[in-house]
């Protein structure tokens, strides 16, 4: 017995299929803001309005290069601090109590860009980064 095949999609459950549709009424400047926002998402407007009504918190929006870039050179910094810290931890360096408390700061700051950079309000764990060790006068 021969079938025909059908041409076409896939056929989709019956409860995934769309079949319901809200008018909604926007004034121009509420229709640029929505399409902008959902270019930011790199949704379309109607998925955009889904996705904010129905799940109760958006996905952060895509990071540009640019700012993984800057966010790669910044860990790449924080690793040569981490380096620095560890050779003054086993007696290899000496750094003056000024230094110390600039070189903490320091590593607190590119912490905070690197969030910023990422749209983050803190980073996941600095220890997936790098690491973000703090030393005394001693070392420690």
């Amino acid at each position: 017995m021969y079938h025909k095949h059908k041409g076409g999609r896939p056929a989709v459950g019956k409860e995934k299929i769309r079949f319901k549709t809200i008018g909604v009424r926007v004034n121009q400047k509420e229709w640029d803001t929505l399409n902008q926002k959902a270019q930011e998402m790199n949704m379309n407007p109607a998925r955009f309005l889904r996705e904010c009504a129905l799940k109760k918190r958006l996905p952060l929006p895509p990071v540009p290069e640019l700012n993984r870039k800057a966010y790669a050179n910044l860990i790449r910094i924080g690793n040569n601090i981490n380096q620095l810290a560890r050779s003054v931890n086993f007696g290899q360096t000496q750094l003056t109590h000024h230094y110390l408390k600039l070189f903490n700061e320091l590593q607190q700051a590119i912490s905070q860009v690197q969030s910023q950079l990422l749209g983050l309000d803190s980073l996941q764990t600095d220890s997936e980064h790098g690491g973000s060790e703090k030393y005394d006068s001693q070392g420690n």
